[in-house]
């Protein structure tokens, strides 16, 4: 029986598996998995790149996977809006341009489809 250094019994002896401890990643590898999937490396090159199965790697960074790319545009747009906060012109320049909608959009109606239907239009009798 495992014994602590005050004697006393191990709690989790019975609920402890075999096998290698599973792989803490530190920040560093967290940080370059999501600026990885960010710029769309493929998992199989991340997975090369930090020497570990795909498999595991896809256990081990899953948030980093699946949020790396929204995360990274975010943390730059909170860049952009902080240096135009602070006066930067072409900062504010860039927002401008990142908040204006296209001209094809601004003259589209998104919701047409939806309120109308597809063929609901035809099928009313309004006279």
């Amino acid at each position: 029986m495992l014994k602590n250094p005050k004697g006393e019994r191990h709690r989790n002896l019975a609920r402890t598996k075999p096998g290698p401890k599973p792989m803490v990643p530190t920040a560093a590898q967290r940080r370059r998995i999501m600026r990885g999937i960010a710029i769309g490396l493929t998992l199989d090159q991340l997975a090369a790149d930090i020497g570990m199965p795909l498999g595991s790697m896809r256990r081990t960074f899953d948030a980093e996977i699946r949020l790396g790319r929204v995360r990274s545009i975010l943390e730059n747009l909170e860049r952009l809006h902080a240096a135009a906060d602070d006066g930067n012109v072409s900062a504010m320049k860039a927002l401008a341009r990142m908040m204006q909608t296209p001209a094809s959009e601004a003259n589209d109606d998104a919701w047409a489809d939806v309120v109308d239907g597809p063929n609901l239009s035809k099928n009313l009798d309004l006279h």
